[in-house]
């Protein structure tokens, strides 16, 4: 089972992807994040595409970790939730990467998403290709030497 963050909704959602994700697995978002990325989406074409496929896959977690190390709402919720669903999280910053595996909390990022849909047979090289670059391009941030490694890896 997986719990989406923000940044991995937000970039699954550009590359049309979210409907692709049950193909790997069970998931879910906490509703302060649904909240915060549809209102993010709120004049664009993602948020009709991010409301049809996550709307249904909203839950609320019961036990709350404090909103501390500098992290949203949304990011806590998250956070608590893949903690009490014992999943993995799929968050790209730093902090919440941080803060989760001090949680003893499983994470990756949207480009492990990108590896599962290849793994999966879900989608082919030439579309992770794609996929990582069109993410890049709208504003993913990978090092030069990190998106050379993950192309080479591909």
């Amino acid at each position: 089972m997986l719990v989406l963050d923000s940044s991995p909704i937000i970039y699954l959602a550009k590359l049309r992807l979210l409907e692709r994700l049950a193909e790997i697995d069970k998931y879910y978002v906490a509703s302060s994040v649904f909240i915060e990325v549809v209102e993010k989406a709120k004049d664009s074409t993602e948020s009709e595409y991010i409301r049809k496929h996550l709307e249904h896959r909203i839950k609320n977690p019961r036990t709350l970790i404090s909103e501390a190390y500098g992290l949203s709402k949304a990011d806590t919720d998250s956070i608590s939730l893949a903690k009490e669903l014992s999943c993995q999280l799929i968050v790209d910053e730093k902090k919440g990467r941080e803060f989760s595996s001090m949680n003893s909390i499983d994470n990756h990022g949207t480009v492990y998403i990108l590896f599962q849909l290849l793994r999966k047979g879900v989608i082919t090289k030439t579309q992770f290709k794609e996929y990582l670059s069109r993410m890049v391009s709208e504003g993913f941030w990978l090092s030069i030497k990190v998106y050379e490694e993950i192309l080479k890896s591909v």
